[in-house]
């Protein structure tokens, strides 16, 4: 907080008369001030924990979304096999609906590894 960092940067401050210093560092000491110092760490690295959490959420579900785009991609192009290189488009529909699923759990199993 403000007041915590005013006071640490009295501590350290090389003009600071000695009672002044004296003072501080019995403030450091007491319990209160420790348990407020401790208090403020926790708090800090929840929030960074809940933010990373959420960070990871929305990278989750975008990768779903590009995922989710890139199979209709694949599915737009098959027309294209189907007229240049004469390729049935069932034939070629079935093996992208095949392959992207599996694709999709090979990638699934990864992520899921890495966090854990």
């Amino acid at each position: 907080t403000v007041n915590d960092l005013y006071l640490e940067n009295l501590f350290f401050a090389p003009q600071v008369p000695i009672e002044t210093h004296n003072l501080l560092s019995y403030i450091y000491k007491t319990k209160s001030y420790q348990y407020h110092k401790e208090a403020t760490r926790l708090k800090i690295s929840y929030m960074t924990i809940e933010n990373e959490s959420k960070k990871n959420r929305n990278a989750v579900l975008l990768n779903i979304l590009l995922y989710i785009v890139s199979l209709l991609g694949a599915v737009g192009t098959l027309e294209t096999l189907e007229s240049k290189l004469n390729i049935p488009f069932k034939c070629s529909f079935i093996v992208v609906i095949l392959v992207f699923p599996i694709l999709g759990v090979i990638w699934g199993i990864v992520e899921w590894r890495r966090k854990f």
